[in-house]
């Protein structure tokens, strides 16, 4: 029996020693069988030499690990460029790009300042720029866009 809390933990613990943290862990079931996903990152983002040293040195560990007896592929890779956040996660992406979702709507911009209760927003309204002040209360959802 998997306990994904449990591998998570041990994978935290790996993915510090190369400074990067877990992102998400999960697993996923299709017709070829299961699949355990570690996403992993880091403050500027994963290179794929991360991604590649963090799966050597977990494997070993999940290959020792009671209770992950069943067959599974895994698949350890970046959380993606347009992911969602918390708002935890809010002070590792100061002044990144980002789309914020509040109730009655939606505000895409750089992230330009933030702290306990607050976000300041920057982003332009037919050409000019604009500050906008949000309360963190206020947020539903947080994702990083890619500007083009």
């Amino acid at each position: 029996m998997e306990n994904i809390n449990e591998i998570k933990k041990a994978a935290e613990a790996e993915a510090e020693k190369l400074g990067l943290k877990i992102h998400d862990a999960y697993f996923t079931s299709d017709k070829d069988g299961k699949t355990l996903h570690l996403e992993v990152d880091k403050k500027g983002g994963v290179t794929l030499k991360d991604v590649n040293d963090f799966t050597d040195l977990i494997n070993p560990v999940l290959d020792q690990m009671e209770g992950l007896d069943s067959p599974y592929t895994l698949d350890c890779s970046s959380p993606g460029a347009e992911r969602f956040i918390s708002i935890d996660e809010l002070n590792d992406h100061l002044g990144e790009y980002m789309e914020i979702s509040l109730k009655d709507k939606k505000i895409l911009g750089n992230l330009i300042d933030q702290d306990e209760t607050t976000i300041t927003m920057k982003h332009f309204i037919k050409g000019r720029p604009k500050n906008d002040t949000v309360l963190k209360a206020d947020i539903q959802k947080v994702q990083l866009r890619i500007k083009f």
